[in-house]
């Protein structure tokens, strides 16, 4: 049966393998204070002056020793091309199959490249560099400079003819034109790189299947094969897009044409998959997929042998045509523990829960199908997770996994982990066998910093091995601002000890038994440590680009000038350095933070306006044909947007610090002060916005940027003023929320109103954001409706809760709030008119915040920011529903209402990242929070409630002090505990009935009043047998106070061996339900 044969690799045998080189020495630095005002990326290991040649009438001449993938031929073009476009005269180069007949009848000054130590013409050639010669490295070369018969002669040698077509490469920066004379810098040159794989990201499809696109597309890939190249990378990412299981015809022709030109430059196709059965999109209607879960648009199953043949036979197909130049990587689910939760039930009974099995036969079918047709090919898989330390406690199941994978794998397949601590590569080192593929793709870098230092770290996962592999995840075809980062990525994996190199270490004080607050997985990732000790994101952003210098600081400028030319690049060297992204959903909510991004917008927007118009001073970079003066104008664009955004966000955040102190403080008079503080820091918010707000209209005008595109990262960007100023008008509201609290907080000393609580208990799994409430379980229900004599439709409609009222559910998990709203609505859902955004709607005030699910105009459902820092990632679904069925809801209220079951209405769920609102969710943390309704009906009857009651109108823009404090807690909001249980079964006048004896124990973390508990018992069937309420309860429970009751017996009705119990516990600001069976 295809992929059922797994290599069985012992454990025992496996964890006494020793580790790969993991304490071999680092590679020495390389020189570059010896590159003086040569810019070479990545840098030479050994670079010594020898003089100069001048590329004149007297030009050298080029001859290379031939090889079957033209390898030298291409090095030896790129020489001459250089010095032609230098100005000089270009020679023709010349094959020579024996170079030490053409080196002794020399007559002129050249320059001869080959390979292969044993046919060096010279023998006293330098190939040691600080005791590691060129000639034990994979890829090395040496460069040597010489006399031969009195000329001039260059020596460029590989130990291979990759390593020979690499020193051409350097060899091509030493050709400069120095005022009218082109000049080829001599040089003595030692070099070698130190991962041998190294990844770079490439080219995409073409568009369609014609031949003018698949030939456009071919130059345009070729372009980013030469680039890869120029880079020293010897592998180049393909992306085919949009995304299916396997390469389309015209991604296969593509590459088939490219195959001879990327042998040439000695670069391979490196090609990602996911691991899949089927492709959604194509097999969506073909019967055979029923069942198999649809993971992110691919059907996966670890059982169906028939739908693995299928696919592997596709696989089949793309490697014979293409494998003789590809490696591919496989990425199981890019989701929790690899999708393997979500597995079928066919799965269930072939693994049970034997993951590592179940994946490890699916790589070994890939294994032997790629390697049946291409022996040569290399193949990665992608395991979730992948980034933590396999040692620590908390990880103990992962360690299991990936040591058993690893022992039913074989050896020559590569694993892949993401960048992390040395201690965490180190881990993997002692517990994996395979070779590690390192996807490089720093959080700091998606966290908001164009140029994060990360880049400098890849340090950190080097151990030597020449089989570990180097990933670029950055994708610079679509992203070409990112060429710079690439740059570095490159220098870095070359040598991992260049100038301002570092290892990442972990922090010691960590707690490394269980997940952090704030990780939604259950593993325990490494809190990396910045060289002051400080938490690496804010060192980032606050230290790493002022003193001390950020980690490739100076090689960014290097980079630049390669990429856009010398009299533009400090200018952008400068801008890149501070350049923020657009990664909105991470940014940081930190005040501080959140300063520095906005100083860095107008850090980078100062460092850019000088060269507007300047459009002759920009240069396209070797292998690129990018308009890079259209990268400039698109990155004036973005920085444009982000320091009006990113400065009016950060005075937002400024001013809800300031008001989280006024709210805390326990002292009348400290509350007072610091709610002032805060209400001062709101108006100076304000008046920053103004001013963030006319820049930004004087640079539309000065730089003409109305309708101006966006370099694309993670968001779409805007493209006119007026929707940037939407969302500079979002947080004003915000701000002005702040600020009415803030002064009610100042004169509150007197109140003595008692706030409402609410309980939010902690979701067990993420909510299926659809419409469909049945997945929420019915904890602590907050009613929002007319309180008694408010409501002024009153009279027209005397059951007034029959319309706009809703019962709503609120849940968390670390990285978001959910929201289920119950609305009764006799006319809705209704979609916005006029200029309405939204709207009949839910609204949520979140620590200042003001958020509000509704309808749009175009019928969809929406989140609309009114007030505050809009969401990313944010998700609603709103469904209408022909009648609500609440009795289960009403049993959870103290006070169930009329009138509302049974009525037509629509269900509402959101769910909202906690980012922007900056909580920092764990059991226990207090939020400012209140529900609203708004119900536009006909305009006589437009309805507006609100939780708490007390709180103002919607439209009068605030709730302030009357919001609910709502608590976080458990999946159960309060200790609910019966001890002493056990059923008695007694005989009665008219039977033998089940006794239940219990003592109860019932505690929680806010004051309770009005406290009930009943308890009913089931039948068999789910009808109820007896039902009654708890007397001994008291009607007051204190915060933190455990109340345990006196010895309780309860007739649960007709005796059985297993008696069902429900117990209903309700409270003011409480509704609970458990269930459990009493034996």
């Amino acid at each position: 049966m295809l992929g059922t044969a797994l290599h069985g690799v012992s454990l025992a045998v496996l964890l006494s393998l020793p580790a790969f080189a993991a304490d071999k020495p680092f590679p020495p630095v390389p020189q570059w204070e010896n590159l003086g005002t040569i810019d070479i990326v990545p840098c030479p290991k050994r670079i010594e002056s020898a003089g100069t040649l001048t590329c004149g009438e007297n030009t050298p001449s080029i001859f290379f020793l031939p090889d079957a993938e033209r390898q030298t031929e291409t090095g030896a073009a790129e020489i001459a091309a250089r010095i032609t476009e230098s100005g000089g005269k270009g020679p023709v180069p010349t094959p020579a199959p024996d170079l030490k007949t053409v080196t002794a009848a020399l007559a002129g000054p050249a320059i001869l490249i080959g390979y292969g130590r044993d046919s060096l013409p010279e023998s006293d050639i330098t190939h040691e560099y600080q005791g590691v010669s060129a000639w034990d490295e994979e890829q090395g070369y040496v460069i040597a400079s010489a006399q031969v018969n009195g000329h001039d002669a260059l020596f460029v040698w590989g130990r291979e003819p990759l390593g020979a077509l690499y020193g051409c490469i350097t060899l091509r920066h030493l050709v400069q034109r120095e005022g009218e004379a082109v000049v080829l810098h001599k040089a003595n040159v030692v070099d070698w790189p130190d991962f041998k794989r190294r990844v770079t990201s490439g080219f995409q499809s073409p568009r369609d299947d014609t031949e003018t696109v698949l030939a456009q597309a071919l130059e345009t890939a070729k372009r980013f094969v030469r680039r890869a190249a120029l880079l020293k990378c010897n592998l180049i990412s393909h992306e085919s897009w949009p995304p299916i299981d396997y390469l389309r015809e015209r991604d296969l022709k593509l590459i088939e044409q490219l195959i001879p030109y990327a042998r040439a430059y000695g670069v391979r196709f490196h090609i990602l998959h996911h691991t899949s059965v089927g492709w959604v999109e194509r097999d969506k209607d073909d019967a055979k997929y029923a069942g198999v879960p649809n993971l992110r648009g691919y059907y996966m199953s670890w059982s169906r042998d028939d739908l693995l043949r299928e696919s592997m036979d596709r696989f089949r197909n793309e490697v014979r045509r293409i494998g003789t130049n590809t490696d591919w990587a496989f990425h199981y689910p890019d989701m929790f523990e690899g999708g393997w939760p979500q597995r079928s039930e066919s799965c269930r009974q072939r693994w049970g829960d034997d993951r590592a099995a179940a994946d490890a036969w699916f790589g070994n079918a890939l294994y032997q199908t790629l390697k049946s047709e291409s022996p040569t090919s290399r193949l990665e898989l992608i395991n979730y997770p992948y980034g933590m330390n396999l040692d620590y406690p908390g990880n103990a199941k992962s360690q299991q996994y990936f040591e058993k994978i690893s022992g039913l794998l074989p050896d020559g397949v590569l694993l892949a982990r993401r960048e992390g601590t040395r201690d965490a590569f180190a881990s993997w080192w002692r517990h994996i066998r395979q070779p590690l593929a390192v996807w490089w793709s720093p959080e700091t870098f998606w966290g908001a910093r164009a140029l994060a230092p990360d880049m400098a770290f890849l340090k950190s996962a080097w151990r030597g091995e020449n089989a570990d592999a180097v990933y670029d995840c950055l994708t610079v075809h679509s992203r070409p601002v990112l060429d710079v980062s690439g740059y570095t990525v490159a220098e870095y994996s070359w040598n991992v000890s260049a100038p301002g190199s570092g290892i990442w270490g972990p922090d010691p004080a960590a707690d490394t038994t269980k997940a952090a607050s704030g990780v939604a997985d259950d593993y325990v990732y490494d809190r990396v440590l910045a060289p002051d000790g400080s938490r690496w994101d804010r060192w980032t952003y606050l230290q790493g680009r002022f003193e001390p210098r950020a980690f490739n600081y100076d090689l960014v400028e290097r980079c630049c000038r390669l990429i856009y030319g010398s009299a533009v690049a400090p200018a952008m060297a400068e801008s890149l350095r501070c350049a923020p992204l657009v990664a909105e959903s991470y940014w940081s909510s930190d005040p501080v933070i959140a300063a520095a991004l906005a100083e860095s917008a107008d850090r980078s927007f100062l460092a850019l306006a000088p060269l507007w118009g300047k459009k002759e001073l920009f240069q396209k970079s070797p292998g690129s044909q990018v308009d890079t003066y259209a990268v400039y104008t698109n990155m004036m664009k973005v920085n444009t947007d982000l320091r009006a955004i990113l400065g009016a966000r950060a005075a937002k955040l400024e001013a809800d610090a300031r008001l989280d102190t006024a709210r805390t403080d326990p002292t009348p008079t400290a509350r007072s002060a610091a709610a002032k503080a805060a209400a001062e820091s709101a108006t100076q918010g304000l008046a920053c916005i103004e001013k963030r707000r006319a820049e930004l209209r004087d640079a539309y005008a000065q730089f003409d940027l109305e309708g101006k595109p966006w370099y694309m990262l993670l968001a779409p960007g805007y493209r006119k003023r007026e929707d940037v100023e939407k969302k500079l008008d979002a947080l004003v509201g915000g701000l002005n929320l702040v600020g009415e609290e803030a002064e009610a907080l100042a004169n509150s000393a007197s109140s003595s109103a008692q706030r409402r609580h609410i309980l939010l208990p902690k979701a067990s799994r993420p909510f299926t954001i659809d419409g469909d409430a049945s997945d929420w379980p019915l904890l602590n229900p907050v009613l929002v409706t007319a309180a008694p004599g408010t409501d002024p439709a009153a009279t027209a409609r005397p059951a007034s809760r029959a319309d706009a009222a809703a019962v709503c559910y609120l849940a968390w998990d670390e990285t978001c709030l959910y929201l289920l709203a119950k609305v009764v609505d006799d006319a809705g859902p209704k979609p916005a008119t006029g200029a309405l955004t939204t709207g009949d709607a839910v609204c949520l005030w979140l620590n200042g915040n003001h958020y509000a699910a509704g309808i749009g105009p175009d019928g969809t459902a929406r989140l609309e920011t009114y007030a505050g820092i809009p969401p990313v990632n944010a998700v609603v679904a709103i469904r209408p529903v022909p009648a609500h069925s609440l009795v289960p809801d009403f049993a959870l209220l103290s006070q169930a209402p009329e009138g509302m079951d049974g009525q037509p209405g629509y269900i509402v769920e959101m769910r909202l990242p906690w980012e922007p609102t900056r909580v920092r969710p764990g059991i226990g943390t207090s939020i400012c929070l209140a529900l609203g309704l708004y119900d536009q009906d006909n305009a006589p009857e437009t309805r507006q409630r609100v939780f708490p009651a007390t709180c103002k109108p919607l439209d009068a823009g605030g709730l302030l002090t009357d919001y609910a404090a709502a608590t976080l807690t458990g999946e159960s909001p309060i200790r609910f505990e019966l001890a002493d249980v056990r059923k008695e079964d007694r005989t009665m006048a008219l039977g033998t009935d089940s006794i239940i004896h219990a003592r109860l124990i019932v505690g929680a973390p806010v004051d309770l009043t009005d406290l009930r508990v009943r308890v009913t018992a089931l039948g068999a069937d789910g009808t109820t047998l007896a039902s009654v309420p708890l007397s001994s309860v008291p009607g007051f429970l204190r915060q933190g106070k455990d109340w345990r009751s006196d010895p309780l017996e309860f007739n649960a009705g007709r005796a059985r061996p297993s008696v069902p119990l429900v117990f209903t516990v309700t409270a003011n600001d409480l509704g609970f339900r458990t269930e459990l069976t009493i034996k």
